[in-house]
């Protein structure tokens, strides 16, 4: 309902200043659409210099008008969704040691939560546009959760969701990012993608390596992990610098024998070999998965939820909106970017149209010739075929195979009672300000 007054009374406004500026107006009896799509290079960065004659957009073939393009045009609401089941404390620590940095990505409009889960969900920061206040509480999460006890990822995926749909902004871009090591029973895709379709959700995922069991060496403080804590221990420094070390040790199972017809003693952890399938669900609904031993993988995680594409569309009349649509570079952008990869969602944004938004994937190819080609002059052709410019390249998902594997250092928290406090996160300036991007008015037909 709210969306709907505000694009009423956008609409008053539309229809007055139609004539004078170039906001497009799109009337409430055509099929009015957006499409968010993200666009990514080889190294799996995002391409961000396209403009509105670089996307092609067709449905069974037929090209469909692009009114608009903007990019990192929309605001973003992202909840963060920690897994502080037993073996988990470290990874959350990297978590919390890399949010300064990661979320300068974002800008001064986007928003951001935090839920904690093991067998139970619970929210711990509700959305906030204040970052400093997300680094506070996520090294609060750190400091006061036991991290013990067992995992319910298909729970906390539906509580997830639920709270982003509750408190969703309708003209933002809305994400959860869990950070999981997916050793949970499988989750009921189905529900949880229907959940999340519903929220108009992506989901993005931080891998941890799966932990096998209790430890018979290392420090049995609940910081220093340990079988006491029920903690994988830390050892050794990680790779490129001190503070808290990194995972080794022997993993020893309980030396009993079972009784006689009981069933056999589980050596280690009793859900090894178990997966809830998060990267699964998250590529489904247009998200990734990148491992958390990438030293980047909190800021890349959040450049891709930051760095799409809204496309504004209108059908024509006598196509049909229930059907999907089609979404490619032309040719002539194909040529700058030779290996661009997109994954865009369809979202409908007139009254009756249907949700879910369509997820849709484009590998890389050469061009495919069917759009017309402008003419280019001999030094505009030398550009082209030189291909698109060096950029530094990231470590893509971990479904990939290329790349070099970056362990990420982690500091030991600095304890509020010493007086010492973080810097202030300085966000990337205006990304999300309601004049950076395009300005789409739903008003009546004419």
């Amino acid at each position: 309902m709210r969306f709907w007054i505000c694009f009423s009374l956008l609409a008053a406004a539309g229809c007055a200043g139609a004539a004078d500026n170039d906001t497009p107006v799109f009337h409430s009896d055509v099929s009015v659409g957006r499409i968010d799509a993200l666009v990514l290079d080889g190294a799996q960065f995002p391409i961000g210099d396209l403009g509105k004659e670089d996307f092609a957009l067709r449905q069974d073939g037929k090209t469909i008008p692009i009114r608009e393009v903007g990019f990192e045009s929309l605001p973003v609401d992202v909840l963060l969704l920690l897994d502080v089941s037993g073996s988990m404390q470290v990874h959350v620590q990297r978590v919390a040691d890399a949010a300064h940095g990661a979320l300068a990505v974002l800008g001064n409009q986007d928003r951001v939560g935090i839920m904690a889960f093991d067998t139970h969900t619970r929210l711990r920061l509700p959305f906030k546009e204040d970052l400093s206040e997300v680094e506070r509480k996520l090294d609060d999460v750190v400091r006061s959760e036991s991290f013990h006890g067992g995992t319910n990822i298909n729970g906390a995926l539906m509580d997830a969701a639920a709270y982003m749909e509750r408190e969703e902004r309708r003209q933002a871009r809305h994400a959860i990012v869990i950070v999981t090591d997916d050793q949970a029973r499988p989750c009921d895709q189905v529900r949880v993608q229907a959940a999340l379709d519903k929220a108009d959700a992506v989901l993005m995922v931080l891998l941890a390596p799966a932990w096998d069991g209790p430890y018979s060496t290392g420090p049995t403080s609940r910081r220093g992990g340990g079988p006491m804590s029920g903690q994988p221990p830390l050892s050794g420094p990680w790779p490129g610098g001190g503070g808290i070390g990194g995972l080794g040790g022997v993993i020893w199972g309980p030396r009993r024998m079972p009784a006689p017809g009981a069933p056999p003693v589980t050596v280690g952890n009793s859900m090894a070999g178990l997966h809830a399938g998060t990267p699964e669900i998250a590529r489904a609904s247009g998200g990734d998965s990148l491992s958390i031993d990438d030293a980047d993988a909190l800021a890349t995680t959040f450049e891709r939820i930051r760095k799409r594409y809204a496309i504004y569309y209108h059908l024509p009349e006598g196509m049909d909106a229930g059907r999907s649509l089609e979404l490619d570079l032309t040719d002539a952008a194909r040529r700058r970017h030779r290996d661009a990869s997109l994954q865009y969602r369809q979202i409908t944004l007139a009254k009756d149209g249907a949700r879910p938004g369509l997820i849709s994937r484009v590998p890389a190819h050469p061009p495919l010739g069917r759009d017309p080609e402008p003419a280019q002059t001999d030094s505009a052709r030398a550009d082209s075929d030189a291909g698109s410019p060096t950029v530094a390249h990231r470590r893509p998902g971990v479904s990939d195979s290329s790349g070099t594997q970056v362990t990420l250092p982690v500091q030991a928290s600095t304890d509020p009672a010493a007086g010492a406090s973080a810097p202030p996160v300085r966000r990337r300036p205006a990304v999300s300000d309601p004049g950076s991007g395009p300005r789409v008015t739903i008003g009546p037909s004419q």
